[in-house]
């Protein structure tokens, strides 16, 4: 009995709950809690273990009725009564062991007393649209004789319509059921390897470890140099576009005005100035220096 089950589900985690806060009373706050918890989650556990059952079953005599009407069809233009046909089929449908045993229920129901209140008793066990409309259908044939069994074949065929556009629905709801894994799992691995070679470069440019070179120091360097001598200054080349007498004031125009120079700027002027003097007059190979 499902209602048994769920009284043992629900009072077996509450007895053990109240063994662990006699031996346990310090953390009897944590132990009621979950003590709560487990018994409540046990306690609807066989009715979600029903209702998926159901499910499960209802969703099998669905697919079983478009064959049963075809079946019935059949059996009744080719003479035979309702309640044979109805056998009939029961016997060839084995793939809808549900939709045989419901069949079986109405045969034994119908010996009993009649027909129309087995049909009415089979629509209200299912409590489906589609077994209410062949309900309906058979307990019309029962009273109409032949003239309804066009309507069964029309009946078939709308369960087929909405077979297809059932799955249809499913086909079309299925992209938006995509959407979170795809976000959730692929998209943030596809950003570590989109952006993080972009920052580990970025970390060690403003970070430089040992052994590497400081690219924002070397930048204030020739920046520091671009900014006194006016032109651009590559390091390790001389700028021979100009006199470095001139820049310095110990040449060309006199009247020129010696650029005043900070004192972290002056060490650097002296170590650039230099290097571009002596590349500026250093004699060419193979020539020689004439002695004073």
């Amino acid at each position: 009995n499902v209602y048994a089950l769920r009284f043992l589900l629900l009072f077996l985690p509450l007895a053990l709950m109240g063994l662990a806060i006699v031996f346990f009373q310090d953390q009897w706050f944590t132990l009621l809690i979950a003590g709560i918890s487990i018994a409540a989650l046990l306690s609807i556990t066989p009715r979600i273990h029903v209702w998926s059952r159901r499910q499960r079953r209802v969703a099998e005599i669905r697919r079983g009725l478009t064959d049963l009407l075809d079946m019935l069809c059949m059996c009744l233009e080719g003479g035979m009564a309702l309640l044979p046909s109805l056998r009939q089929a029961r016997l060839h449908l084995r793939e809808y062991p549900s939709l045989q045993k419901e069949l079986r229920l109405i045969e034994r129901q119908a010996e009993v007393g009649s027909l129309e209140r087995a049909l009415q008793q089979f629509a209200r066990r299912l409590n489906l649209v589609e077994a209410r409309q062949v309900a309906s259908l058979l307990t019309r044939y029962q009273v109409l004789g032949g003239q309804s069994t066009r309507l069964l074949l029309e009946q078939a065929d709308q369960f087929r319509i909405h077979r297809k556009q059932e799955a249809t629905r499913i086909a079309n709801r299925s992209p938006i059921w995509l959407t979170f894994p795809l976000v959730f799992c692929f998209a943030p691995s596809v950003l570590i390897l989109l952006i993080g070679p972009a920052l580990m470069q970025m970390d060690e440019f403003f970070n430089p470890r040992e052994g590497t070179p400081n690219y924002l120091e070397n930048s204030e360097q020739i920046t520091a140099g671009q900014n006194f001598f006016g032109d651009e200054v590559q390091p390790g080349l001389p700028n021979f576009g100009q006199d470095p007498f001139a820049e310095r004031g110990t040449g060309g125009d006199q009247n020129q005005a010696t650029p005043t120079v900070s004192s972290g700027e002056e060490g650097l002027l002296g170590r650039v100035g230099d290097d571009l003097l002596l590349r500026e007059f250093m004699p060419i190979e193979g020539t020689q220096i004439p002695q004073q």
